[in-house]
């Protein structure tokens, strides 16, 4: 019986590594745009795409 719980909390200890590992993997890119006039920052949806701009 111990080695039975030892072994699932060895398989959670695993499973939640794995899936930390997995969130680390993509990074948040942010964009700052600055010029004269000073930083600007996506207001709306439509300035997502290549049209909003």
């Amino acid at each position: 019986m111990k080695k039975k719980f030892r072994a699932m909390c060895l398989e959670v200890l695993l499973m939640s590594l794995a899936i930390m590992v997995k969130a680390q993997e993509k990074k948040l890119k942010i964009y700052i745009s600055a010029d004269m006039e000073g930083v600007v920052g996506v207001v709306t949806g439509e300035q997502l795409g290549s049209q909003g701009l």
